[in-house]
């Protein structure tokens, strides 16, 4: 049997996992930045509204940065995971957000729609994390993937709600 050396292994596989998520960092924070520079506070019907979403919009960018300064600081494994994680809670908060803000603008037969888009969004959401970190089973990378696939497609959705909401205002 040939020997195989665990550590230089172990040792290999920590490297690709840190090449991988640079570049997939790098990427991501590019991308990230460029669009919420191109985003501005969401227009409200009133005065009141507007300063409302202004303020909200610089505490998001804020939050916004701040996570993605922990995405490009963490050095482990567990402490990509979980800012990953927290990118994904942000992202959800704001989907959350904009939710509301769109059914307010919907009448009965509007919001029993976009709910049953929701729906079928969300479903679509969790087999498409499933498909992604499936590419890593039964590795570290796994969760990683799973956590970054979630938030990226959630910060996608939450994108286009808000334009969406924008228009209807």
């Amino acid at each position: 049997k040939p020997k195989v050396d665990l550590e230089v292994g172990a040792q290999r596989n920590e490297n690709m996992t840190r090449t991988v998520w640079s570049r997939y960092r790098a990427l991501y924070v590019t991308i990230t930045l460029a669009a919420t520079t191109t985003i501005g506070a969401a227009e409200g019907p009133s005065v009141v509204d507007k300063a409302r979403s202004s303020s909200e919009s610089l505490r998001d960018t804020a939050e916004l940065k701040a996570l993605e300064e922990r995405m490009s600081t963490a050095d482990s494994n567990a402490g990509m995971k979980a800012a990953a994680s927290a990118l994904g809670s942000y992202w959800d908060k704001r989907l959350e957000r904009v939710e509301k803000r769109i059914e307010r603008l919907l009448d009965r037969d509007g919001i029993a729609r976009f709910r049953t888009a929701q729906k079928t969004w969300r479903d679509y959401r969790s087999a498409e994390v499933v498909y992604k970190s499936d590419y890593y089973r039964g590795g570290s990378m796994a969760s990683l993937i799973g956590n970054q696939k979630d938030a990226d497609l959630t910060e996608d959705r939450v994108r286009d709600l808000e334009e969406d909401s924008k228009g209807e205002q």
